[in-house]
């Protein structure tokens, strides 16, 4: 069972972490998955500037160190992870996904990580799908500790009422660690929630609001500052990683990590469900 009351600094385990890419002296930045695990990441950007494919790149890293992931997609980005072995695509263009107590067995008797496209349904019976998914899974994950890694894609379509039953009940869980919020819209997102971020990776930002909660996030969990400039320069090949003071991250360095030479294994197709329903322009 998972410690409710916080987990000790995560140490580095040699021989076991992940490659994210490069850092600005050329050298490999590397992270241990079960900092993953164990902590909660927040990944930020503007729209279109790359959160996604770093998001699917960290779930790819993931699965292939053998980590029981669920996704939670509302838009149907993540579809092509399905190609992993012992990876279940649930939902998706032609069918919504199963009742949740299909979804607690996969995750409880099997090894199955799940992608649970929510493409087909609409904004409220999202979120009243996740609150009841959310609620269960905990559950699970109180008596198994699995899975060891939720994606919450939109997280602001989630998170964004304090007074919520789902808000209240991830900030209680969240010091378990596990969590990766993806959001373009942090300003959204109750701010108890982001109280508990460990990691923080923010992509290209062009958005002053965005840049003022970053700023807060920033200070209330001792990242170490950076200037707006900064992030407005990175290309959709770039991250931001904050390093936050007083926890073992295997000396990793805050600053830009390259990623433009780490290849995706799937191909990333953003929000693919807008586009199969669009129309079709004339010739």
């Amino acid at each position: 069972m998972l410690n409710s009351k916080g987990l000790p600094p995560v140490k580095c385990r040699d021989g076991r972490q992940i490659r994210l890419g490069k850092i600005d002296d050329g050298t490999s930045m590397m992270l241990d998955p079960l900092s993953l695990a164990l902590k909660n990441t927040g990944i930020f950007g503007s729209s279109g500037s790359g959160k996604s494919w770093l998001a699917g790149l960290i779930a790819e890293k993931l699965l292939r160190s053998e980590y029981q992931i669920c996704i939670i997609d509302p838009e149907g980005d993540y579809r092509g992870l399905k190609t992993f072995p012992n990876t279940l695509l649930l939902g998706g263009p032609d069918a919504v996904p199963p009742h949740l107590a299909e979804v607690s067995t996969l995750l409880e008797y099997s090894d199955m990580s799940l992608i649970l496209d929510l493409s087909l349904y609409v904004h409220e019976e999202k979120i009243s799908y996740v609150e009841e998914l959310m609620t269960t899974l905990m559950n699970l994950r109180k008596r198994r500790g699995k899975p060891h890694w939720f994606l919450i894609d939109e997280a602001h379509y989630f998170c964004h009422d304090s007074e919520s039953s789902l808000v209240k009940m991830w900030i209680e869980r969240m010091s378990e660690g596990g969590f990766a919020l993806l959001s373009y819209r942090p300003d959204e997102i109750a701010p108890g929630i982001l109280k508990h971020l460990d990691h923080l990776m923010v992509t290209h930002l062009n958005d002053g609001r965005q840049w003022e909660v970053i700023q807060t996030m920033v200070h209330e969990r001792a990242f170490k500052p950076v200037d707006y400039d900064h992030l407005q320069s990175l290309t959709d090949r770039q991250v931001y990683f904050f390093i936050r003071e007083g926890i073992d991250h295997c000396k990793l360095k805050q600053g830009v990590v390259e990623i433009e030479s780490t290849r995706r294994t799937v191909p990333h197709i953003r929000h693919l469900h807008k586009y199969l329903k669009g129309a079709i322009a004339s010739q």
